[in-house]
């Protein structure tokens, strides 16, 4: 670690300070957000410095949190500003870890479309299902509607012939009377 880099480096206390923070809140984040947070090479545990840019990552973190936004967010708006970074164990060099983080979204992107795929192929063959009950049952109906206007054609036609029948034998009737009637005068005389 050079001269230059340790002077334009903080350490938890003097961000907390520039933040007008508790070290403790500073500390969550930093807990929180490690891995978006750039730090010094060669500095570790209570002696860790973070370069300039982290400072600016940490203002970032104090506004969104004051926003209430969600981790989701932060997180995302850290990637946006600056790659994820990891430590390598061996070598203690930090390394960009986005290609991990994009294969595992990738991943779960694939099981969420497959699983779509599943759920919209299920959908349809209950929608095929559902139209071929449509067309069953629309047949159905036709025929009950054919049966219902045949029995009240055949109704109709019947209470025509019965309002005949009854005409006809009113006529009768009248004509017997009117019948009996003159013969009865014919016959009284």
């Amino acid at each position: 670690m050079t001269t230059d880099n340790f002077q334009h480096s903080y350490s938890l206390t003097e961000i907390a300070k520039q933040l007008g923070r508790p070290r403790t809140t500073v500390q969550e984040w930093r807990n929180q957000f490690k891995e978006y947070l750039p730090t010094v090479q060669g500095t570790k545990g209570r002696t860790t410095r973070y370069e300039a840019s982290a400072l600016k990552l940490f203002q970032l973190i104090a506004r969104m949190k004051e926003a209430n936004e969600p981790v989701s967010f932060i997180e995302q708006a850290l990637i946006e500003n600056n790659a994820p970074i990891t430590e390598s164990e061996d070598k203690g060099e930090t390394t960009p870890s986005v290609q991990p983080q994009v294969y595992e979204g990738l991943k779960q992107l694939a099981v969420a479309l497959d699983e779509q795929r599943q759920l919209n192929k299920t959908i349809m063959k209950e929608l095929q299902d559902l139209r071929q009950q449509q067309t069953t049952y629309h047949h159905e109906l036709m025929e009950l509607l054919d049966r219902q206007n045949n029995v009240e054609e055949n109704i109709r036609t019947r209470d025509f012939r019965l309002l005949e029948t009854m005409r006809d034998m009113q006529d009768k009737k009248q004509k017997e009377k009117q019948r009996g009637g003159l013969l009865s005068l014919v016959f009284n005389k």
